[in-house]
């Protein structure tokens, strides 16, 4: 809408101009609250560019071409973009954590369980490892939910059952942890 349309022309004007950064990532922000990362992502990318895209802006947009094979089943595809997300990256726990669902889909429990370790088992006060945005808890609830379900498929309960206890009591994802 007008809104999307007045970011465009903030995301014109270049790297360099003072707003192109939050425009970019609203822009982001759009996509993921509106899931059209497609639409989103064409728009994004149809603006012009003089400059090179900062490295976390490139990022965000590999995760919006992740989302965007994964929903079309393009699993190598999904993987290859969200793989070089890099760790300072605001979206590198939401790439993670859809690798992980990737390597599940596959079968690949080994592989998709330590995606979902790494997002679990970071301490919440590691800012090293993650850029701690308003997602990550969340995040972070799906990745031991994760966990259970993968213990839960290979008739380890007593593992399921850990992981599941893990989801924190004001989590919006507790009734799927019961």
């Amino acid at each position: 809408g007008q809104a999307q349309d007045q970011l465009e022309r903030v995301l014109g004007r270049g790297p360099s101009a003072p707003y192109w950064g939050p425009a970019h990532r609203r822009m982001v922000d759009i996509a993921i609250e509106t899931r059209d990362y497609a639409g989103v992502l064409a728009r994004i990318e149809s603006v012009k560019q003089e400059e090179p895209v900062p490295p976390s802006a490139a990022g965000e947009r590999a995760y919006l071409r992740g989302r965007v094979a994964y929903a079309e089943g393009a699993y190598p595809v999904a993987e290859g973009a969200l793989v070089t997300i890099s760790k300072k990256s605001r979206l590198y726990s939401s790439a993670l954590y859809l690798r992980g669902l990737i390597r599940a889909r596959r079968g690949e429990w080994r592989d998709a369980a330590g995606a979902f370790c790494e997002i679990a088992a970071t301490a919440d006060d590691d800012r090293f490892t993650f850029v701690v945005d308003d997602r990550y808890f969340t995040i972070k609830d799906l990745a031991r939910l994760g966990l259970g379900r993968i213990a839960h498929e290979e008739s380890d309960y007593d593992d399921a059952y850990y992981h599941y206890f893990q989801v924190p009591e004001d989590s919006d994802k507790l009734p799927d942890a019961l």
